[in-house]
């Protein structure tokens, strides 16, 4: 076996292989088997599951927010260059090898001569002389070549005939070979052989060899590689992460949460709009979700400058308004007030929180109206007047008393003092059940009364009635009322002389006249009701008593005055309420 180089050749041997092998010269091949080099194709392939891993590789985590290499870093450039690298270099060969190939200047196959089998690939050629042939076979129309290093060739005569032809003369060439062999059989040796020289050269025939052509010199090869994969590389690692980050937004958005913002900036992504508008947006939307004031109040402070801040006010507001629906469903001023304490910024739904507090004062004013009076015309709108001026100035309502005794103690005194018959001691003398602690006992149960009677129809935080305390002094002028003031006023004046008793004594009648001003500052004319009735002792009561003079004075006294009290505030509170 021999290996020569098509290229290495001398002109004259190049020459004439191609003319055998185009069948133009002798020896002209007993049989060919041509051959079509697919080594091109194998490089091509190469290239193309280059190119597909490199698909994969750039869809690997392609716009996937949890993952990782969903924005491959500069560290990537490296990968995406080998791919771009291993696929330019795979095609560049194949299509190297391919240009080479349809530039041999003799057709690619494995020929049969009389004398040897030349296997002729891409410049490179393989030649086996019939000295190492071990057998010819003939099968049908093809013909086996086999040599003793194991090398096996089988033709295709296309009949059986053709195959024997061949066959016999290739053994009959074997049983001479040994002859061949001289020099003087050069010529005749040449005659079996193309690749032998026939030793008569041709002066017509140029004698510089022919060489092979190359697609690419090795340098340029590299070169082009190296650039290109690097241009290449760089290219598809901007546009895939361009890309990338495009489906990484579009997922962002679609979901539009906190936690997908988050995974797109992780990733890489850098969009102005995520940090500053969508990511505090859907944090802000979080903060709507948790429902309270608290929330959002915590938002801002973690976010206070925010390009969102009209809608950071709107969802406070919201919030704000939940809340105050909250305060309202319980229908009290003090839960508006605590509301306003607790939200500061309670500002923003001033319209609103002012519409609820008027609301309560409202249905204050409705629920009175069902239990008032109504044959007193005068009450509910009075009551109207009374609200409204608390509503803007608080609910305080000043009870005070005044009492008015218009005469001297001292002649009323007299006229049991100096009675030998009816004077019973100090319990004798009538003034003092009209005066002092007697007039302040009754001063304070009459205004409790009432005021408990009027705080039933009235939340304290709507109208608060306070009781200032009994009139210091008789005939005392009262100080201008600064809040809305419920006057009692009393008066008594003592006349008459009736005896009962046991023993006999004296007890004084009395006119008393009670009345009621509820005034409202600045609110024109005051609710005003008056009681008077001149009220004789009930003598009876003191005789049928079971003590005696002087013991039963006071109850005497106690009875007449004590009582009038009584009706006056009977007479006061029918006056305002259908049922007292």
């Amino acid at each position: 076996m021999r290996k020569l180089q098509f290229y290495g050749l001398p002109r004259s041997l190049q020459d004439r292989f191609i003319e055998s092998s185009l069948g133009a010269a002798a020896p002209v091949p007993l049989l060919v088997r041509r051959f079509r080099s697919q080594a091109h194709a194998r490089w091509f392939a190469g290239g193309a599951l280059a190119l597909v891993g490199w698909g994969v590789f750039v869809a690997y985590g392609f716009g996937e927010l949890s993952h990782p290499l969903a924005l491959a870093g500069p560290q990537m450039l490296a990968v995406h260059a080998a791919f771009a690298a291993v696929a330019i270099a795979c095609f560049l060969r194949g299509q190297a090898l391919r240009w080479e190939a349809l530039r041999v200047p003799y057709p690619e196959g494995t020929y049969l001569f009389p004398a040897v089998v030349i296997d002729a690939r891409r410049g490179h050629l393989v030649e086996r002389d019939v000295g190492s042939l071990r057998a010819v076979t003939v099968r049908g129309g093809r013909l086996q070549v086999e040599f003793d290093d194991k090398a096996s060739f089988t033709f295709d005569a296309g009949s059986a005939e053709l195959a024997e032809k061949a066959k016999a003369a290739v053994e009959a060439t074997r049983e001479q070979w040994g002859r061949l062999q001289t020099e003087d059989a050069r010529l005749e040796r040449a005659r079996l052989n193309p690749l032998v020289e026939s030793g008569v050269p041709n002066p017509l025939a140029s004698t510089i060899p022919l060489s092979g052509q190359r697609f690419l010199k090795p340098a340029t090869y590299v070169l082009i590689t190296v650039i290109s994969a690097a241009m290449l590389g760089w290219a598809v690692w901007w546009w895939r992460n361009t890309l990338s980050e495009k489906a990484l937004y579009a997922s962002a958005t679609a979901r539009n949460d906190v936690e997908a913002y988050h995974e797109y900036l992780t990733r890489g992504g850098r969009r102005a709009d995520v940090v500053e508008v969508l990511l505090p947006r859907a944090r802000l939307n979080a903060a709507r979700a948790a429902g309270s004031v608290d929330a959002i109040r915590q938002y801002i402070a973690a976010n206070p400058e925010t390009r969102i801040a009209a809608e950071v006010q709107d969802a406070l507001r919201t919030a704000l308004l939940d809340a105050l629906e909250g305060a309202k469903a319980q229908g009290t001023i003090t839960a508006l007030a605590e509301y306003e304490k607790k939200h500061p910024e309670h500002s923003l739904v001033a319209a609103e929180l002012a519409a609820a507090r008027s609301a309560v004062y409202r249905n204050v004013v409705a629920a009175f109206a069902k239990e008032a009076a109504p044959e007193t015309s005068q009450i509910v709108p009075f009551v109207e007047r009374l609200v409204k001026y608390v509503e803007k100035h608080g609910p305080r309502v000043d009870v005070r008393v005044a009492h008015q005794f218009p005469q001297r103690t001292e002649t009323l005194d007299d006229i049991l003092s100096k009675s030998r018959k009816y004077y019973m001691g100090q319990r004798s003398l009538p003034t003092q059940y009209f005066l002092g602690e007697h007039a302040a006992r009754r001063q304070t149960a009459l205004a409790e009364r009432l005021i408990e009677r009027l705080q039933r129809s009235f939340p304290k935080d709507v109208l608060e009635f306070r009781f200032l305390g009994p009139a210091e002094d008789v005939n005392e002028t009262l100080p201008e009322i600064e809040v809305p003031t419920l006057t009692l006023t009393h008066a008594e004046r003592l006349s008459g002389g009736f005896v009962g008793g046991k023993p006999k004594t004296m007890f004084l009648g009395a006119s008393i006249s009670v009345s009621a001003s509820f005034e409202i500052p600045g609110q024109g004319e005051p609710f005003v009701f008056k009681w008077g009735k001149w009220t004789p002792p009930n003598v009876r009561k003191a005789d049928e008593s079971e003590k005696s003079v002087p013991a039963v004075i006071p109850d005497v006294y106690e009875d007449m005055v004590g009582g009038a009290f009584e009706t006056f505030g009977t007479q006061f509170l029918k006056a305002w309420y259908a049922e007292p």
